[in-house]
């Protein structure tokens, strides 16, 4: 929430748990300015407070009634201000949850340069990383006396539970153990943590094996499909490992090709879909590509990437035939798989992807009321006057206001600027969906013909604001141009 406009700088703020308050200084203007964040003006609770940097992550130190500072042209500061500690009677407690690369003791580190991490022992007032110190050795007694010690991190002034092995050259195949202690706010040193241990074995990194169990909407290679668009899936093959050929790793990227000739797909040619690398864990993936004709076969395949960042060969060919397939859809990321690309208000804290509510079982966009503003998210798509398109969404509600939710199309003569208005462009807007929701998916879609003279639409979705807590989750918007 905004809570004080000075000239072309501004204060936002919101109250955090704790007492402690989140606010951002933003400059607008084209020269640098001193901005003020008032305590009392931002909500936060005390006299006096400690400041902190959330950009570079460092306290900037213990400020009276308020803050005040420089802000470059254009730039924005993110503080988060909290109420100082007392100097507690007892030290920190030692580190716990010990990771290398986010696992725990691993028998396979990958790289010789692995992240290290834990879990501070304080990240409440009385107990704030203020440094660590990391030691390494290849013999587990030999650490616990501190003695022939490869690698000492030396006190290292940081607020990161986290940092990068940079000592001696380690040997693929041996076993190293480490432990860590930190310092807090009042440079009192904690005990040294437990031992950890991880073991590098760079040699045994092998690529996957090519899929295998490649579907088209459960089935392998249907030469009648009705459902649009298709599923396809496959299975990802570990490496062989001590022979026993499941090494434990996981999928965690794939690239996916779809084309119309067989020889066009042998040369790596995805002419109607090329999905690229694209980072997942999920073994399946809605088409996305161009425009599918009915009763032509298509041909596609599939490489994948483990855990050891290596790619596997292409997969055999897989195919389908689509009994009815209306062209692609117009919109980019229609179900949310990549982030939302395309859409405008994606990816704030009142709209988030999140894969709880998902209709297609992967992802939706999630968007939470306000009672003194309206949400909304929309994409601009080129089209062609005089052409019907299909506008279709999904949507589940639950306590949303009386036709508080709406799918709506405006038909433009050209495309609109972001932020700029809609109204010396608008041809006109068809409202196709205007409710309050079941609780339940439910579809909105209606067939529409372009009026004359649109070159562009924008796919809005909009929720009003609401005295009460209202949820909705929208997937599976589509815009099709309709054949026939």
């Amino acid at each position: 929430t905004r809570v004080s406009r000075q000239g072309e700088g501004e204060v936002w703020a919101k109250p955090l748990k704790g007492g402690y308050v989140a606010a951002a200084l933003f400059n607008r203007g084209p020269n640098d300015r001193e901005i003020s964040a008032r305590w009392s003006e931002i909500g936060y609770p005390g006299s006096s407070g400690v400041v902190r940097d959330l950009w570079k992550r460092r306290d900037l130190g213990t400020y009276a009634e308020g803050f005040t500072a420089l802000v470059g042209s254009h730039d924005t500061l993110m503080l988060c201000v909290f109420p100082e500690a007392e100097k507690p009677n007892v030290p920190p407690e030692c580190p716990r949850e010990l990771r290398c690369e986010g696992m725990e003791n691993p028998s396979s580190a990958f790289t010789a340069e692995p992240w290290l991490s834990w879990k501070s022992p304080g990240s409440d007032l009385a107990h704030r990383q203020s440094a660590y110190r990391l030691l390494l050795c290849d013999d587990e007694k030999a650490l616990s006396e501190d003695a022939e010690i490869l690698w000492d991190s030396g006190r290292v002034p940081s607020l990161d539970p986290w940092t990068r092995y940079s000592g001696p050259d380690l040997t693929d195949g041996k076993t190293y153990f480490w432990k860590v202690r930190v310092w807090d706010q009042w440079d009192q040193a904690s005990p040294f943590s437990d031992t950890a241990s991880f073991t590098v074995k760079r040699e045994r990194r092998r690529h996957p094996s090519k899929p295998t169990g490649l579907a088209a909407n459960g089935e392998s290679d249907p030469m009648g499909l009705t459902g649009f668009p298709p599923v396809l899936s496959w299975e990802f093959r570990s490496p062989a490992a001590d022979g026993d050929g499941n090494s434990g790793d996981y999928q965690t990227a794939f690239r996916l090709l779809v084309s119309d000739s067989e020889e066009k797909l042998a040369a790596d040619r995805g002419t109607h879909w090329d999905t690229g690398q694209r980072y997942s864990t999920e073994t399946q993936t809605c088409y996305g590509g161009q425009g599918l004709e009915p009763h032509k076969t298509y041909f596609w395949k599939v490489s994948t990437w483990g855990t050891a960042r290596l790619s596997s060969p292409f997969s055999e060919n897989a195919s389908f035939r689509m009994v009815d397939a209306p062209g692609a859809n117009l919109l980019m990321d229609g179900g949310y798989e990549s982030g939302g690309c395309g859409w405008y208000g994606v990816a704030v804290t009142d709209r988030r992807i999140v894969a709880a509510e998902s209709r297609s079982g992967r992802k939706s966009l999630e968007m939470r009321s306000s009672p003194r503003f309206g949400r909304r998210t929309y994409q601009d798509v080129s089209v062609e006057g005089g052409k019907r398109y299909l506008v279709e969404t999904w949507l589940k509600m639950v306590d949303a206001p009386e036709n508080g939710v709406r799918l709506t199309a405006t038909w433009l003569k050209n495309r609109v600027p972001k932020g700029a208005p809609l109204e010396p462009q608008t041809l006109r807007q068809d409202t196709i969906a205007c409710g309050s929701g079941t609780g339940e998916w439910t579809r909105y879609g209606e067939e529409i013909t372009a009026p004359p003279g649109s070159r562009a639409v924008r796919f809005q979705v909009t929720m009003d604001p609401t005295p009460v807590k209202a949820t909705i989750w929208i997937d599976d918007n589509r815009l099709i141009e309709l054949t026939g």
